[in-house]
């Protein structure tokens, strides 16, 4: 990168989860997002609508990992991570950045069959819960290469599922974290947390944590570059 020269960059928000109690896993997050001059958004749309993850696009896009397998109790395909639920960019506009929203179906979480109704592990059961977390979307702004400038999410919320009462519990807040340019080292907070979400773009992270109550099991968790 060329110093003072404009960059477009790709940020991909992540979640990861920790410090889950029994049958508990990923229910749903909620953010905003928001950035300071410095940041534009970005203009080009490049490749088809399916594209997004890999080519600039001018508006978040959802990240939706099929699957081949079937809801036991109603027959019909779980197209993907979160058929039934919500995700994308679901305030008053598809394209403020504001009211972005990743919700699984809690309904019938854990209970899928494959393709010879035999009963198959739920994969939204394992979202978040690897080292780097699981992507759930990307948005593209361009930099212009001179200005501190900062990306966040903010207004957060998550809430986990639970694969037995098939019930959300309550939303709870996120704190978060901007990310900065030019790029610099993130804090590394070894906290109790268990609830992350990291914008990643480069060699950069931001951290988003709330954590648990006293009364419940803690887990310290923290993401490095």
């Amino acid at each position: 990168m060329e110093p003072g020269t404009p960059e477009l960059y790709r940020f991909d928000i992540y979640a990861r989860v920790s410090g889950l109690g029994p049958n508990e896993s990923f229910g749903l997050v909620g953010y905003d997002m928001t950035f300071s001059p410095g940041f534009t958004r970005n203009s080009l749309n490049i490749g088809g609508a399916s594209t997004g993850l890999t080519n600039p696009k001018p508006n978040y896009v959802a990240d939706n990992p099929t699957t081949p397998l079937v809801v036991s109790a109603s027959g019909q395909p779980l197209t993907n991570y979160y058929t039934g639920g919500q995700i994308g960019d679901l305030g008053s506009s598809t394209t403020d950045l504001v009211g972005m929203l990743t919700a699984i179906d809690a309904s019938n979480l854990d209970g899928l069959e494959d393709g010879d109704g035999v009963h198959a592990t739920d994969p939204r059961l394992a979202i978040g819960t690897n080292a780097g977390g699981t992507r759930i979307g990307a948005i593209y702004l361009r930099w212009d290469g001179v200005t501190n400038a900062r990306f966040t999410l903010v207004n957060c919320i998550g809430a986990t599922a639970n694969r037995t009462t098939k019930l959300f519990s309550e939303t709870f807040p996120i704190t978060t974290l901007p990310f900065v340019f030019p790029l610099t080292p993130p804090p590394n907070p070894a906290e109790p947390s268990s609830f992350v979400l990291a914008g990643l773009a480069g060699v950069g992270i931001v951290l988003f944590r709330r954590k648990r109550n006293r009364s419940k099991s803690e887990e310290s968790s923290a993401l490095k570059n």
